[in-house]
């Protein structure tokens, strides 16, 4: 379409270097858990979904600790890939 060579490699990457650029960003300037919440409606169990309850502000709070640190890994690893 543009007359580029990309491929899905190429683009997954360029995805992923941007994420995890403005993930870095973020935390210089202070971001931390608070800053990546979610409204606590969310963790509310709705009758209409026919799946166990799982979302709750617990299960939240334990998956964003293990997402922000693997993201920071992640950060730290592309920024040495880019060194």
């Amino acid at each position: 379409m543009t007359g580029l060579a990309v491929t899905d490699a190429d683009l997954a990457a360029v995805i992923r270097r941007t994420h995890l650029r403005g993930w870095r960003m973020e935390r210089r300037q202070g971001f931390g858990a608070d800053d990546y919440a979610m409204p606590a409606d969310v963790h509310l169990p709705r009758p209409e979904v026919q799946l166990p309850h799982f979302n709750t502000a617990e299960f939240f709070a334990a998956l964003r600790e293990r997402v922000m640190a693997r993201f920071d890994e992640m950060a730290r690893d592309e920024l040495r890939a880019d060194a």
